[in-house]
């Protein structure tokens, strides 16, 4: 069963969702001034939007996670999942940042394209990247 799978159960994905919450927050308890400041302002203002973020990014990190895990769990699963991650945790960071950079390009490109409503751009490329975003 992939990690996709496992995180449909709403109990499982609950946990997943809290916990992943307990991390951010502890990794902003270890930055700087600004960044727990910025942290505390959006809870502040949208109190549940740190959690509501997390749950909606994590069909897609899972995703993302499944070939690492598959990889562990056909290699005989040597060591635990943990130290798979950790031991490819550079591969597996940036396969996360694609997540949230394509979801970034998107919301860029819709901006984009509600400014030049009266001027349509017919470009190839334009277009080409919209039909990712869909």
């Amino acid at each position: 069963m992939s990690l996709y799978d496992l995180i449909q159960d709403p109990d499982k994905r609950r946990t997943v969702v809290d916990d992943s919450n307990l991390v951010l927050e502890a990794e902003v308890r270890s930055k700087g001034f600004m960044v727990k400041t910025a942290f505390k302002v959006v809870k502040g203002i949208k109190p549940g939007f740190i959690p509501m973020a997390i749950d909606n990014l994590l069909d897609d990190f899972s995703q993302q996670l499944d070939p690492h895990y598959a990889t562990w769990d056909q290699g005989g699963r040597s060591g635990t999942l943990e130290q798979h991650f950790v031991k490819n945790g550079q591969t597996i960071a940036n396969d996360l940042l694609s997540v949230t950079d394509h979801r970034a390009d998107c919301q860029v490109e819709h901006r984009e394209e509600s400014l030049q409503k009266t001027a349509p751009r017919s470009d190839k490329a334009h277009h080409n990247s919209h039909a990712a975003c869909g």
